[in-house]
């Protein structure tokens, strides 16, 4: 993407960018504390792909005392990862609005993310005669953030409904996970986290890290049990 800082603290960007939605979605998987993402970011947090082709405005604004405000929100295509043309000439938004507050030892920061626009599922070529799955959806979420000297504590929830073009497809979704990191003087610790999607899938992510977040060197090893009505594996 190309980018202009208009102000300091305030950029535009015009090319392919990630939507920004939740905490998870926008953080890098090299800064993630778990190997797999959750269903909040996978299922809410993007259209077809996390990243899309349009205009986005990202910026902060300092208060003081260590307090700000985060900006972000994007208008893209919706057609997805690398794809120039907009398969439906309609566009997809993405928005959040938090609030951070750090002072050492202690972050906090909570977060309020929306979003709304359509995306088309390719084509099966196993069915070639089937229509294309299409979608309008809107989504909300809300993420909080608690980072202290002895652990890090995420919880994001996200709902969202969808409109499909063939029956029995789309509805109303939620989802929700919270993740805790521990911290310790060896830069190592445990992890666990507890996913829901629609309440009748759970999912549990156990395991640990070596090294925290924005290190050139990290290491992660988790072991996931997923549930849901009819099975468990």
């Amino acid at each position: 993407y190309l980018q202009w800082e208009f102000r300091p603290d305030q950029r535009l960007r015009f090319g392919q960018m990630k939507t920004p939605f939740g905490w998870e979605n926008r953080t890098s998987s090299s800064d993630l504390f778990t190997v797999n993402r959750t269903e909040v970011g996978e299922l809410f947090g993007r259209g077809l792909t996390l990243r899309d082709s349009g205009l986005g405005w990202f910026g902060r604004v300092p208060l003081g005392e260590g307090l700000r405000i985060e900006n972000e929100v994007t208008v893209t295509n919706g057609a997805g990862l690398s794809v120039q043309a907009d398969d439906d000439h309609r566009k997809n938004v993405f928005g959040r609005l938090g609030g951070r507050w750090k002072t050492k030892p202690v972050t906090v920061s909570l977060g309020l993310s929306g979003a709304m626009g359509t995306m088309n599922e390719p084509l099966d070529p196993e069915a070639p005669d089937e229509p294309q799955l299409s979608f309008e959806f809107t989504r909300f979420g809300t993420d909080m953030e608690f980072d202290t000297r002895h652990a890090f504590t995420v919880l994001e929830f996200a709902q969202g409904d969808e409109k499909a073009n063939v029956p029995d497809e789309g509805g109303t979704l939620s989802a929700w996970y919270l993740l805790v990191a521990g911290k310790t003087q060896w830069d190592a610790g445990p992890v666990a986290r507890y996913d829901v999607f629609d309440s009748d899938s759970q999912r549990w992510t156990l395991g640990g890290y070596y090294g925290p977040p924005g290190r050139d060197f990290r290491a992660l090893v988790t072991y996931e049990v997923f549930k849901e009505d009819e099975f468990r594996h």
